[in-house]
């Protein structure tokens, strides 16, 4: 949502910059063409006075300056329509309806390219700093393909699964053209491509399958997502959609690992999502995987983590306190319009912290949200039933 935002504020301030730079030129080019027909009056009367046979060193001089005005005046026009081309073309790029949506691919760049010979390589996009060619209109084009799957994500958390899953295969389908980019953009959508592949959807974690899966079924799935990672960690320490991805491959890929990795995956998992909030913390969903990841460690018991510390590492430590905090914040920046689940876990953090009255609102909060159709909505809807019914 902020990432749309920020574009959005891109796309107003290049508008007004643009309409800034039409506006002083229409004055730079009244001036010149002003300038430009006093010149020629001028040139007129010396030419007038000139052409009298006239043989004193004045007359000479005034032929002189007639042919360094004649000159003047004629670059000095040609300079004019110059500018007049530029105009035109700045005037045809944007559209008063349209501030907000200026394009790079537009014909008024291409009038400018053939006018000024500027090298089109020159023409970036000053909202996403990509080439001019790669934001196009095509349907097929990527940039259209990850917008697709953002709206999807954004709208309902996924809930639509058959377009869902027919998008993330189409990226998968465009690996290599993914890779040949070297783009942040590209590389943390890629990552979420094969998250979908290695889990199928997420069969193989929440799904019916999740709890009779093979050990073959198991290493593939492992391998899928190590691989996967490494796109989400090229995408680079400024793209937080990268670090939130590396954050949920560390937490699946623990169930894989031994204690000692299980811990050091938590610690990356910490570090990585908390990295996602500082890059846009109005983003919900960082804050509901940081609240979930804090749940988990909250219930970690005291002698739990002093074994584990003495044999293996230090065990990240977290209060309910914390994830309550994480959960509310959540619900505040997506306007309390987010998931079924984070209401869910406000609850069972009221719940833990013996604050039943604070549990049960949030709990028939969350029965009162409007369904998705997902698979995870579903499954906390029938959780927060039984919980209220269990008050």
């Amino acid at each position: 949502m902020a990432s749309r935002r920020i574009r959005g504020h891109a796309g107003t301030t290049e508008a007004l910059v643009l309409g800034f730079g039409i506006g002083l030129g229409i004055g730079v080019f009244e001036v010149l063409r002003t300038g430009a027909a006093r010149l020629l009056a001028r040139h007129r009367v010396f030419d007038a006075v000139s052409s009298a046979s006239l043989t004193s060193p004045e007359s000479l001089a005034l032929e002189k300056l007639s042919s360094d005005l004649h000159n003047l005046t004629s670059r000095l026009s040609r300079t004019c329509d110059r500018v007049e081309t530029w105009l035109d073309c700045a005037s045809d790029s944007v559209d008063s309806d349209e501030l907000d949506h200026l394009s790079p691919e537009r014909s008024s760049q291409r009038k400018l390219i053939e006018t000024f010979h500027i090298d089109p390589n020159d023409l970036t996009n000053p909202v996403s700093g990509q080439d001019a060619d790669s934001t196009s209109d095509d349907p097929n084009s990527l940039e259209q393909l990850f917008s697709e799957y953002d709206r999807i994500e954004e709208a309902d958390g996924g809930s639509n699964r058959t377009l869902r899953h027919k998008i993330l295969d189409d990226i998968l389908a465009r690996e290599e053209e993914i890779l040949a980019r070297k783009d942040s953009n590209g590389m943390w959508h890629l990552a979420a491509a094969y998250f979908h592949k290695a889990t199928k959807g997420g069969e193989l974690i929440d799904g019916p399958a999740s709890s009779n899966i093979s050990d073959e079924d198991k290493a593939k799935m492992q391998a899928e997502l190590e691989h996967g990672i490494e796109f989400a960690k090229a995408a680079g320490d400024d793209c937080w959609q990268g670090h939130k991805w590396i954050a949920i491959f560390s937490g699946i890929l623990s169930k894989f690992d031994p204690i000692k990795q299980k811990i050091l995956r938590a610690h990356e998992y910490k570090t990585h999502i908390l990295r996602a909030i500082e890059l846009n913390p109005q983003d919900p969903s960082c804050h509901y995987l940081y609240g979930r990841w804090s749940f988990e460690v909250a219930g970690t018991s005291w002698l739990t983590r002093k074994a584990a510390a003495a044999l293996f590492a230090e065990v990240p430590s977290a209060s309910y306190e914390d994830c309550l905090l994480e959960f509310r914040e959540a619900h505040r920046v997506s306007n309390g319009n987010f998931w079924r689940s984070n209401s869910v876990y406000i609850a069972k953090c009221y719940l833990k912290l013996n604050e039943v009255d604070k549990a049960r609102f949030w709990l028939e909060k969350a029965i009162e949200k409007s369904a998705t159709g997902s698979l995870d909505d579903q499954k906390y809807l029938k959780l927060a039933q039984e919980l209220l019914r269990e008050l």
